[in-house]
């Protein structure tokens, strides 16, 4: 199976996370996809950013659920990366598909429900997925299993993802997991447990793994130089990796 590299956040090393500057460093560098996240405004549009609120990301201020999308317009998401950068408004879901949902192999949307559970967020999603219809394959992942059991029952089309830390996070709703979801989304460092490891060959889903930066280096995977990530290699079912920086496997 070859193992895809989605561009987390966007090509969030070299660009402000979650912006469209992101997502077009992420094509120009051949990334095999995108991570994203996605919350609901106060008037009920859906927006790719991944904190509860904008202060971390932009020069306002406020969480998202308490704004409109027109007041989100008003702030730049560059700011707090890179002051010489273009202005980089919030972008919505449908402007991301719309855009980019037929130039990628893979985009991974997170469900940022785990915090502030939206109320009809899953029906909006699938919505404006059924409306676009990208050729991209869209990958629904959360935190929050109910979303992802909302999310089945709406679409048995939707491609799921369950997103967690290690394998305790599964224990109890195996079964569940199986049901539901296409694949499964774990911390990468949990695979060097034996107890996790051993779960996820039992679930049998293809592994989407999250997240890695320039200090895990998979070239060196490659060459020998490091056995505990080579360890994670050898897992058979990896589907993707989703990174900060460009990896060629």
């Amino acid at each position: 199976m070859k193992i895809n590299v989605l561009a987390h956040r966007g090509y969030s090393e070299i660009a402000p996370e979650n912006t469209d500057l992101a997502f077009k460093a992420a094509e120009i560098f051949e990334f095999d996809g995108i991570e994203i996240d996605i919350h609901m405004t106060k008037d009920k549009k859906l927006v790719v950013i991944h904190d509860e609120d904008i202060l971390r990301t932009s020069n306002g201020s406020g969480k998202i659920k308490n704004l409109t999308l027109e007041q989100l317009r008003k702030f730049n998401f560059s700011s707090k990366f890179d002051n010489n950068f273009s202005f980089q408004k919030i972008m919505t879901y449908e402007e991301l598909l719309l855009k980019y949902g037929n130039k990628f192999k893979v985009i991974n949307t997170e469900i940022k429900t785990d915090v502030i559970h939206y109320e009809g967020i899953e029906k909006l999603i699938w919505e404006i997925h059924s409306k676009i219809n990208p050729e991209a394959e869209i990958i629904y992942s959360s935190f929050n299993f109910e979303s992802l059991k909302i999310m089945r029952k709406i679409s048995n089309e939707a491609k799921l993802g369950f997103l967690f830390v290690d394998y305790k996070d599964c224990l109890g709703k195996e079964n569940e997991i199986k049901k539901i979801c296409d694949y499964i989304h774990p911390w990468f460092k949990s695979m060097l447990n034996k107890k996790s490891s051993d779960l996820y060959n039992e679930l049998n889903l293809p592994l989407n793994l999250w997240t890695f930066d320039k200090k895990y280096s998979l070239n060196k995977w490659t060459r020998g130089s490091n056995k505990a990530l080579q360890e994670i290699l050898k897992f058979k079912n990896i589907y993707s990796i989703i990174s900060n920086s460009k990896y060629k496997i």
